[in-house]
């Protein structure tokens, strides 16, 4: 009688291949993926929304909406890292401020952010969120200077928003978006203009 304990059977090398070389998704992966679908369904109704509205709606809309989506973040980010705020207006008095913020960089930076990147991609070929994406990379990339905050809740942020109504505009008529998207980009900044003011007295 022998009492060796039987071998374990060979695997083939036929077993190995039916094996698959990563783990099967866990319903962990399907929720993630469902919840996913479903914010990217709400947010292209939602842009879809602003698309059929006319120019009063969309620009207290789009100036509202604009304002809070970086203000909340940002706010939220200063109290857990204590990022470092502003210092490059804390010079210039207070005309001087709503001049270069309201009137110059809206119009300037709407020209030179929106509306050439926008219509070179157009000549290119580019498809509406193309431009979009081009535009708002180069309007976050000039608030370098002012630092990482700066570029993420101003430039890549609120730059969106600005961004969204120039190439939606656009598509009416060049006049319309460059009113449509210094408007909005004029009251955004007249509102943090006024909160700075208020703040540092």
């Amino acid at each position: 009688m022998n009492d060796l304990p039987a071998a374990p059977e060979a695997r083939s090398g036929a077993d190995d291949l039916n094996q698959p070389l990563l783990p099967e998704a866990g319903p962990d992966s399907h929720q993630r993926a469902t919840w996913l679908a479903q914010v990217g369904r709400f947010l292209t109704a939602h842009f879809a929304a602003y698309r059929r509205m006319g120019k009063w709606p969309f620009l207290w809309r789009i100036t509202l909406e604009g304002l809070l989506v970086p203000i909340i973040p940002l706010t939220v980010a200063h109290e857990l890292f204590s990022l470092r705020h502003r210092t490059d207006l804390d010079g210039p008095a207070t005309w001087q401020l709503v001049v270069s913020l309201v009137v110059m960089a809206p119009f300037f930076e709407t020209l030179l952010a929106q509306a050439l990147p926008i219509m070179l991609v157009r000549r290119c070929g580019g498809g509406f969120w193309t431009q979009i994406a081009v535009s708002t990379v180069l309007f976050a990339a000039g608030h370098f200077s002012v630092g990482i905050e700066s570029v993420i809740f101003a430039g890549l942020m609120s730059g969106f928003y600005i961004t969204f109504t120039y190439a939606h505009w656009r598509q009416k008529s060049f006049s319309s978006a460059l009113w449509m998207t210094c408007g909005t980009h004029a009251i955004h900044n007249l509102i943090l203009t006024v909160l700075k003011i208020l703040t540092d007295k």
